[in-house]
């Protein structure tokens, strides 16, 4: 996505989350869906074209800064549940 390229991408796990709309989505478990989405990209000048417009702009979403920070913020969320009333009530901290 970084890239600009036209991304097409399984739609399991996080995928589908992370691309949004900005790439074509085919079922991994379905024979033949994969070939079908990339020779429709490879087909379509204009297609290849718009998704590699989203693919940068959805990528931007996607900075180290940004991610470090939700990461930080996602720990310091652990540790301070970790002094929760859980620990509390065993005596344990």
């Amino acid at each position: 996505m970084a890239c600009g390229a036209p991304v097409i991408s399984s739609n399991r796990g996080a995928l589908p989350e992370v691309v949004g709309d900005a790439g074509l989505m085919f079922d991994a478990r379905q024979e033949g869906e994969l070939a079908l989405v990339l020779a429709r990209v490879l087909s379509d000048a204009a297609l290849a074209d718009d998704l590699r417009r989203r693919s940068l702009a959805r990528a931007g979403l996607y900075t180290s800064a940004r991610t470090t920070g939700r990461v930080l913020t996602f720990l310091r969320e652990i540790n301070d549940g970790a002094a929760g009333p859980a620990h509390v009530a065993t005596g344990r901290h």
